[in-house]
């Protein structure tokens, strides 16, 4: 029976971690190796260019690559890792619960974003976080034009001072000047 890896999460980190392996694997002729990758897509979503109008060159499908060098790709989420059982346990795409066996682990998740409980915040809180939430904002931007001028349409507060917000607070004046004239 094959050993196997487990990575879980397909981000830069998931990613490296299964190509790296592959390749180690491959230099020293270990047949007896396997590795497995979860996540939820598998596509590689380039989080700190999320900020940008263009999405679509945000995301690069990882299927075909996977494919090529031989890392099996599961999709779903983990919900549970039993460590002390070697197992991962998660939902897969049709929210059915399944589990994953390994003898090492790489844990590449990522993170996400925690909003507070606040009144309002989903409603006129943005964020770039996922792809989605990058994606609502783009639609939130686009609607402004049909708004009546005001102070308010045209206020942007970026919170948060790290590379992607700086570049999320640079680039807006420019994006809302495309789409408001």
């Amino acid at each position: 029976m094959k050993q196997q890896i487990l990575i879980i999460g397909a981000g830069f980190g998931g990613m490296w971690s299964a190509l790296s392996a592959v390749r180690l694997l491959d230099q020293h002729q270990r047949l007896d190796v396997a590795v497995t990758l979860l996540a939820p897509q598998a596509e590689l979503r380039v989080r700190p260019r999320f900020y940008e109008s263009d999405l679509s060159t945000t995301v690069a499908p990882l299927g075909p690559l996977f494919d090529a060098v031989g890392v099996q790709f599961v999709q779903g989420s983990a919900t549970r890792i039993d460590a002390a059982g070697r197992r991962v346990i998660y939902r897969d795409a049709r929210g059915a619960q399944a589990e994953l066996n390994f003898d090492r682990l790489i844990l590449a998740s990522g993170s996400q974003v925690a909003r507070p409980p606040l009144a309002g915040i989903d409603r006129f809180a943005f964020d770039v976080d996922s792809l989605e939430s990058a994606q609502k904002l783009e639609a939130h931007l686009q609607s402004l034009r049909d708004k009546p001028t005001s102070q308010a349409r045209n206020t942007v507060v970026v919170v948060g001072g790290g590379f992607t917000g700086i570049e999320t607070a640079t680039e807006m004046p420019a994006r809302l000047r495309a789409i408001l004239g």
